[in-house]
């Protein structure tokens, strides 16, 4: 299965998903990037990677199949964080509002769950030989 027996759609659904970290992610760590303000060590390391997401994300809107494991990689530390932070705070003494706010952040991830072609993603890893 190639990009060509795909259909549109099954193309047009990770570029959406691509486009939405663009512009929700974007519109958060691109001004602070261009600010030029310097950050803590820590906050320095979440916003570059933020920002190489953004600007992967971007490249995914063009080639939306090549650039799939971006999603993925989305997809994987959105699961990550729920399973390792959200859970035991929920089965503990509960969530704050902030671990709230970004449990339903990381819930998005099951957008792009959705609109990933799994069909085709384990067509190319049947081919691909090591």
């Amino acid at each position: 299965m190639t990009s060509s027996v795909l259909r549109p759609w099954r193309i047009w659904l990770p570029r959406a998903c691509y486009l939405l970290i663009v512009i929700g992610m974007g519109m958060q760590i691109v001004p602070t990037f261009v600010a030029g303000e310097p950050w803590e060590f820590y906050e320095g390391i979440v916003n570059a990677m933020l920002l190489a997401l953004v600007l992967l994300s971007v490249l995914g809107v063009f080639f939306p199949l090549l650039l799939l494991p971006v999603l993925f990689w989305e997809i994987l530390w959105k699961a990550a964080w729920i399973v390792s932070v959200a859970v035991p705070m929920a089965r503990g003494d509960g969530m704050d509002e902030d671990t709230l706010n970004n449990l339903y952040a990381c819930a998005l991830a099951l957008i792009f769950v959705v609109a990933m072609p799994w069909r085709y993603i384990l067509e190319m890893f049947k081919r691909t030989t090591v």
